[in-house]
């Protein structure tokens, strides 16, 4: 679980790993719709440095950037798809209010 807008998310640690691993650069991808099904354009973020070697810390950094890309463009962010949720079998974590995110303009 890593902090996502605020709360504890469900977050995955594989990229870190990856990175660790291979010292692999690690660039994130976002996909936005353009008005009127005039397609899409995707923009490509490299991370500036390397993620932390602790598996919590790398996958917070990781929240962080999503959350600075959501911000861009927050209605067009999948918000339906749970990262609250705990895995089978895990305890839930702290349950604290959601923060909701302001708008970023770039």
């Amino acid at each position: 679980m890593a902090d996502f807008f605020g709360r504890p998310a469900y977050t995955t640690t594989l990229i870190g790993r990856l990175q660790q691993a291979t010292g692999a650069a690690v660039v994130v991808m976002c996909c936005r719709r353009l008005p009127d099904a005039a397609g899409f354009e995707l923009s490509f973020h490299p991370l500036r440095a390397p993620l932390p070697a602790d598996d919590t810390a790398a996958a917070r950094a990781l929240n962080e950037f999503q959350e600075t890309i959501i911000r861009r463009c927050p209605e067009q962010y999948l918000w339906s798809y749970n990262r609250f949720k705990a895995p089978s079998g895990a305890p839930p974590p702290a349950q604290r209010p959601p923060v909701q995110p302001a708008r970023a303009d770039s």
